[in-house]
């Protein structure tokens, strides 16, 4: 049975929503002001709150404010209750993160379907939340488990047998510890500004703020970053380069951090000789990159998932081109409220569009 906490100050109107509820199956918990419900919420956890505005004491805003500074109730769906009949109230109830809002009097049948929405919402919001910690530990297991077995492998190779091998086989087993070191290193780093991005993406005041950054030089640093690239993957001649200097609405470690992932996918899941063309255009003020390699492509049916974490239907091939990092770049053009697209045909291309607002944008 699912709990419902009322607070509400009016003994009749709080003694008669707490009947109603019980006669539509919830379970009632009742408190006369916000001190007492802070109390009850100590000792039990309840569905859903309502809330009364205006109260003795702590007032339904100061009572919602610390609620939802606690990261045990916070996420409790809240319903407010008021003889007000302001806009401003109705704003500012909202702001403090309130789910609705009735102004006194209300039908009861128009508050229960509102009870019934938001609890549905958020059992569903619960469950896909245990599907991400499923998905996550599966993606961390697999993708740190790997490194770390070959880390530990070698390790206890050297521990074990140090004296019988000589310089030349200790060197190469040292290198392939770093690699292994280096991989993993690399791979939490990503997990770890992925889940940075997820949250960064429920922060409207700080998503807002990064329209101010800007980014100058782009050309400079895509050239930097290809440059990189195709030495670590001695691919330097199977670039072609066609750039604009375009002055971008964006953070410039996203930039960075996007430009290195498209990248490193392109050159990482075709092989040398395998043709890549980097290039970038200005279409109805909004700048446009693209990286299109001539690769294996993959099948139309493939979708680049809101969850990286979550295996997809295809092969391990696939799955490992649409990982994690091209969800980072997805994230990002999200953050800067621009899109991100994969476009291929299995046995031809692959294309990556990724779409930027440009510094005049922001001016007009």
């Amino acid at each position: 049975m699912e709990k419902i906490l009322i607070i509400e100050d009016e003994d009749c109107i709080r003694n008669g929503v707490a009947e109603i509820l019980a006669f539509n199956g919830y379970e009632s918990i009742t408190a006369d002001n916000g001190s007492k419900a802070l109390t009850i919420l100590g000792n039990t956890i309840p569905d859903l709150i309502i809330a009364d505005i205006m109260m003795p004491g702590l007032s339904g805003y100061e009572t919602l404010n610390i609620i939802k500074e606690n990261h045990t109730t916070s996420t409790i769906p809240f319903i407010f209750l008021t003889a007000k009949n302001d806009r401003g109230d109705v704003r500012e109830g909202m702001n403090f993160g309130a789910e609705d809002y009735f102004t006194k009097p209300f039908k009861m049948e128009d508050l229960l379907t509102a009870i019934k929405i938001r609890l549905e919402k958020k059992k569903k919001c619960e469950e896909k939340f245990k599907e991400v910690v499923i998905n996550v530990s599966r993606y961390l297991h697999h993708e740190l488990r790997n490194p770390l077995v070959t880390i530990a492998g070698f390790t206890d190779m050297l521990f074990e047998d140090f004296k019988n091998f000589d310089d030349a086989d200790k060197i190469e087993i040292l290198k392939n510890i770093k690699k292994s070191e280096m991989k993993l290193s690399k791979r939490v780093e990503k997990f770890l500004f992925y889940t940075e991005l997820m949250l960064l993406s429920h922060e409207q005041e700080t998503c807002r703020s990064l329209l101010n950054n800007i980014t100058l030089n782009s050309e400079e640093i895509i050239m930097s970053i290809v440059s990189e690239k195709v030495k670590e993957f001695a691919r330097e001649e199977d670039i072609v380069i066609k750039l604009l200097n375009v002055p971008l609405v964006i953070k410039e470690e996203h930039f960075r951090c996007a430009v290195t992932e498209i990248i490193d996918n392109a050159l990482r899941h075709t092989k040398a000789g395998t043709i890549i063309s980097v290039s970038s255009s200005v279409e109805r003020n909004r700048y446009c990159l693209y990286i299109m390699d001539y690769g294996n492509g993959f099948p139309k049916d493939f979708i680049l998932d809101e969850d990286p974490f979550k295996r997809k239907h295809v092969d391990n091939y696939r799955q490992n081109k649409g990982g994690l990092g091209l969800a980072i770049v997805k994230r990002l053009s999200a953050l800067y409220d621009r899109s991100f697209r994969i476009e291929s045909e299995t046995g031809f291309f692959t294309l990556v569009k990724m779409i930027l607002p440009i510094k005049d944008e922001t001016i007009n």
